[in-house]
């Protein structure tokens, strides 16, 4: 593994290669029909997508873990057709539909590998303060359950299986009008209505012995026989059995109140504010390794309490006004309203909603080591205000806008390094400006600029994966970004070009994540300040110079990042490795040859 001085080293340690055997293909089709001042549009596509993955996804050369397999397919289906005017009057209109059906199938498999097991023993030793080790562990829970776990722990091959299914079918109707009044005044109303449905299942079984073992149970059992020992002032089983003999009414009140100590316990035990103040949890021998419990099952949905399905619709609208100020400037104001229906957690991270888990335990549903968290992350709903000109001189154009858009239920999504977190803020909001030029000062020479300048917040966000960010800066966002551009393209005589590309591209640093979750035994203070240190800028410069030649084809020479400036692209807690931090940086300096053929 890389040391934190090592990041863009661009060495990457595997003990098996990484495999990717992808298909991937697709058919369209676009029929249009004139009839009269009216235009008919049908568009339909189809496409299939096989992959079959498989990884090293401990990221280090131990045989940690040994295999992370997928093999997934999606289906999609999509038909649009719509209808558009053409007139000479002051209406033109636009009206249409869309149809979208998509299936997913999709299985994973991910297990230990041949050097778990020596793994786990240091880790076992560290979070113990070298006071356990497996062996010891395996013993420790062999004689508190009664069954024999001795070299039973992080054995090669053991595996959680998962599988999951997704069929979603979506419509939509649309029509949008432009008035003109007058000259000069253009007034656009635009209504859409969207219906969204969702049918999912998931399930997984796992095989990985330590994982479906019940550590706050277990650990209760050892509390309670502790107490019964302190009791009576010897843990000689010789000496308490003829205890219990002579005295079996009070060794059965003995009894009675090491059951009640180890379900006080085990109650206290998945509570995290109890956690901090109580010290019967505190003094659980086993909580400490419960992070080594990296393969449990989870509960399959649908079950009696979850449908496995989300149903979301909305009309959603768009209201603009245009001004021309003169020939070449145009000013607008508009105010849209936006909708994004509910996303699905197809990972092993997907759990049952918290306000569910009443019913769940109620109906007796619930599986060893049962967390709660999210199956599915509801819809977004936006509101957008805005404000631009629009310029056309012919050599020089400008565009340049100012909008405030807010969005009720973010749908947020966190990459833990094993799976995905999708969870809904109370509100994002997101005031910005944007600009966009172009400049032709000479004959085959043209310059673009693009510049973005955001501030993003979330209003309201208390249940993410790392708790409570309400009032912080959403990660991944920078406050600046932008683009310079330039493109000569010059004809000789023959029909041949010679065209030289280049571009830079400038984001201001920002926060590449807002927190890690495997820190949050510490808290959320801890979890977001172990993500803080851990910033991205962005300074990339690219270039290219192609020849053209009159029959069709064209040559091109290109380089990318060509300062070599490094960055990390995302930031994700190391698999299996407590404390540990991962990442994926983004390319070195690249050079190429390209060749293309038009005909």
């Amino acid at each position: 593994m890389n040391a934190p001085n090592e990041i863009y080293d661009d060495r990457v340690y595997s003990n098996i290669d990484s495999t990717n055997d992808i298909t991937n293909w697709g058919l369209s089709g676009q029929i249009d029909y004139d009839l009269g001042p009216l235009t008919f549009t049908s568009i339909s596509a189809y496409r299939r997508t096989e992959a079959l993955t498989n990884q090293d996804s401990d990221f280090s050369s131990a045989d940690l873990i040994g295999f992370n397999a997928q093999d997934q397919s999606i289906k999609t289906f999509t038909q649009e057709m719509r209808v558009s005017t053409n007139l000479d009057g002051p209406v033109n209109f636009l009206l249409g539909g869309f149809y979208f059906n998509e299936n997913i199938r999709q299985s994973n498999q991910i297990g230990w590998g041949t050097q778990a097991r020596s793994y786990a023993d240091f880790v076992i030793r560290g979070l113990t303060q070298n006071t356990q080790s497996l062996p010891s562990v395996e013993a420790t829970i062999s004689a508190l359950t009664g069954t024999n776990y001795t070299g039973r722990f992080f054995t090669q091959g053991q595996k959680l299986d998962e599988r999951y299914r997704l069929k979603n079918e979506a419509y939509s109707f649309f029509g949008q009008a432009d008035f003109k009044v007058g000259d000069r005044i253009t007034v656009t109303g635009g209504l859409n209505y969207t219906k969204d449905a969702k049918n999912f299942a998931a399930s997984a079984t796992s095989n990985d012995a330590f994982a479906n073992l019940d550590l706050v149970q277990i650990g209760g059992t050892a509390l309670s026989r502790g107490f019964v020992s302190t009791a009576l002032g010897t843990t000689d089983p010789v000496v308490i059995g003829n205890f219990a003999a002579a005295n079996p009414t009070q060794f059965a009140a003995l009894q009675a109140q090491a059951a009640g100590f180890a379900a006080l316990n085990a109650n206290l035990s998945t509570d995290a504010a109890a956690a901090d103040t109580n010290p019967l949890t505190v003094g659980n021998p086993l909580l400490a390794l419960q992070d080594l419990q990296y393969l449990p099952p989870f509960l399959a949905v649908p079950n009696a309490v979850e449908a496995g399905q989300t149903r979301d619709d909305k009309f959603t609208y768009v209201v603009r006004v245009a001004f021309d100020l003169t020939d070449d400037i145009n000013v607008y104001a508009s105010y849209a309203t936006g909708f994004k229906a509910s996303s699905i957690n197809l990972s092993r991270d997907s759990r049952p909603a918290e306000s569910d888990r009443a019913a769940l335990v109620a109906g007796g549903l619930t599986v060893v080591n049962q967390t709660y968290g999210s199956r599915f992350a509801g819809p977004e709903n936006s509101t957008v205000y805005e404000i631009g000109l629009k310029a056309d001189w012919g050599l020089v154009t400008a565009n340049l806008a100012a909008f405030n858009q807010r969005i009720n239920g973010f749908q947020s999504n966190t990459f833990t390094g094993s799976g995905f977190v999708l969870a809904n803020a109370g509100r994002q909001s997101v005031r910005g400006l944007e600009f966009e030029g172009t400049v032709r000062p000479a004959k085959g020479l043209q310059i673009n600029v693009g510049m973005t300048y955001l501030e993003p917040k979330y209003d309201s966000f208390i249940l993410s994966a790392v708790g409570d960010l309400s009032k912080t800066r959403p990660a991944g966002i920078p406050a600046i970004s932008s683009t310079f551009a330039a493109t000569y393209d010059h004809e000789f005589s023959s029909g041949h070009h010679v065209i030289l590309r280049g571009d830079f591209h400038y984001e201001s640093p920002v926060q590449i994540i807002e927190g890690l979750p495997g820190f949050l035994d510490g808290g959320t203070r801890v979890a977001t300040a172990a993500a803080q240190p851990f910033r991205r800028e962005v300074n990339e410069l690219n270039a290219s110079i192609s020849w053209v030649l009159p029959a069709g084809l064209e040559l091109t020479v290109w380089g990318r990042n060509l300062t070599d400036a490094r960055y990390l692209l995302s930031l994700f807690d190391t698999p299996a490795q407590p404390e540990s931090i991962s990442g994926y940086t983004s390319q070195p300096r690249t050079y190429g040859i390209a060749a293309r053929y038009r005909f």
